[in-house]
């Protein structure tokens, strides 16, 4: 926290996880860390970055024999004192898949994003943010195929089109449900702001960033959401420094980097240089 404030960043993120390998996942373990820094962060100010998490609306935790001990109902309640962003993906029961909202994949799916919406609304008092952050984050079609290439645009479109629809407009399936635009409420009831959409980066085609880039804000994308690994702490290694050194000068969107990687303290250095907007980090490569 001290760190990330040293080099410019306003806001270290923290995505609660799934699995007990991977705090914080149960319940209790998000509550204690995210009162924990923010404590830290409120008797330091000055010298210390905020901490928001990241929550993933489709995560729950799982045992080992497979039974649902956590809902992803529960874990959203958690960590509501704490959450700044949410990731905006649908999944199955066992909360093992992860997919988009086209019609068909809302009906295998889990997640319903008009209830999340109520909940976040209903819940609104309790949020840190006026501006709470959303991002589709779908792992799509195989990419490089012919036979799936050309899913992945219609996959996209559509869960995008859903979600703003419910989120923004209130022209959902069930448009009764929200007569006007989405608008969070900060604590003190000042500053509303619609929920924002920041898309992943790490599906678009690699051949053809910037004209994804620019589909990207010719369908009013509020962010950039942008996935880093380093073929270390997360086996792949998608995207690096090069292709975010190229997207900044090119667009005015904000960029959002996620940071999958052991070396935090070199990843948020590089990228406050770069010149990004917000940056997330996994708490359990924060020792």
């Amino acid at each position: 926290m001290a760190y990330a404030r040293q080099h410019g960043v306003r806001v270290v993120g923290i995505e609660p996880m799934s699995c007990l390998a991977e705090p914080p996942t149960l319940p209790e373990e998000i509550r204690e860390m995210g009162e924990t820094l923010m404590t830290h962060h409120r008797e330091n100010p000055r010298s210390t970055s905020r901490v928001g998490y990241c929550v993933d609306i489709a995560h729950g935790y799982a045992d080992s024999e497979g039974k649902i001990v956590h809902d992803h109902w529960e874990l959203m309640a958690a960590a509501l004192p704490y959450t700044t962003e949410i990731h905006l993906k649908n999944t199955d029961s066992l909360y093992n898949s992860t997919f988009g909202f086209t019609d068909a994949e809302r009906e295998r799916g889990i997640i319903d994003i008009e209830k999340t919406r109520d909940f976040y609304l209903a819940h609104s008092k309790s949020l840190p943010v006026s501006n709470l952050i959303g991002y589709l984050e779908i792992g799509g079609p195989k990419l490089g195929r012919d036979y799936s290439d050309c899913r992945l645009e219609k996959s996209l479109r559509e869960s995008l089109r859903y979600l703003k629809e419910t989120f923004v407009s209130g022209t959902s399936d069930h448009p009764e449900t929200i007569k006007a635009p989405v608008e969070i409420v900060s604590r003190n009831g000042s500053d509303r702001a619609v929920v924002q959409i920041a898309p992943s980066m790490m599906c678009a085609d690699q051949l053809h960033f910037e004209e994804s880039v620019r589909r990207m804000e010719a369908h009013r994308a509020d962010l950039l959401h942008i996935d880093i690994m380093d073929a270390g702490f997360a086996p792949n290694m998608p995207l690096g420094f090069e292709v975010v050194k190229a997207l900044r000068p090119i667009t005015d969107l904000p960029i959002d980097v996620h940071l999958m990687v052991e070396d935090n303290d070199f990843f948020v250095g590089q990228f406050a240089e770069i010149g990004v907007d917000l940056i997330s980090v996994h708490a359990e490569s924060c020792v």
